[in-house]
């Protein structure tokens, strides 16, 4: 069988399988937040900190699924990747996320993925921050399949804060004048 072949015969069986993605359980985000510099930066310029692993998990639990365009990712997104020839480059020359990848590609060929989604932090300027995930995502951008993101919307979180503190404010005026 010759080369062409091989490689249709490889594009035709990543189409059939597909991905299913479930909400992420923060386990390796948690773990590795305080050794990324960047993101801790990145999160406290938009007033976002945490001291503490029961804080981030706090926080990322707050997140609801979402679809966003590649375009939108492309020109509001910080740290993301949606150019698949850039990710590929990428790849190439990073052995750990080379290691990584090929074998998310090889469980995909083999079967139906269950994966975790991939995580964005949405500021209230509307820009995005990827948070986790950009190799589950590049491998479904790949395989034309759609991305399911795990979003924090700082807005809506702000609001809910807002909202909740609002109503204990409410409920302590309510018990106090009851005694």
């Amino acid at each position: 069988m010759d080369k062409i072949k091989i490689i249709n015969k490889v594009k035709a069986k990543l189409t059939e399988n597909k991905i299913t993605w479930v909400k992420p359980k923060f386990i390796k985000e948690i773990c590795s937040y305080f050794e990324k510099p960047e993101t801790i930066k990145t999160l406290k310029d938009h007033n976002i900190l945490f001291s503490d692993e029961k804080e981030i998990l706090s926080y990322l639990n707050k997140g609801h699924f979402g679809r966003i365009s590649d375009e939108e990712l492309q020109e509001k997104g910080k740290n993301i990747n949606v150019d698949l020839e850039d990710f590929d480059k990428e790849v190439a020359t990073n052995q750990n996320l080379s290691l990584s990848y090929k074998h998310l590609e090889k469980s995909l060929i083999e079967k139906d993925l269950n994966l975790e989604s991939p995580i964005l932090f949405k500021f209230l300027d509307g820009t995005y921050w990827g948070f986790s995930g950009n190799r589950r995502a590049n491998l479904a951008r790949k395989n034309n399949i759609p991305v399911l993101f795990w979003i924090i919307d700082q807005e809506k979180i702000s609001k809910q804060d807002k909202e909740k503190e609002e109503k204990n404010k409410n409920e302590e005026i309510l018990a106090e004048t009851w005694f």
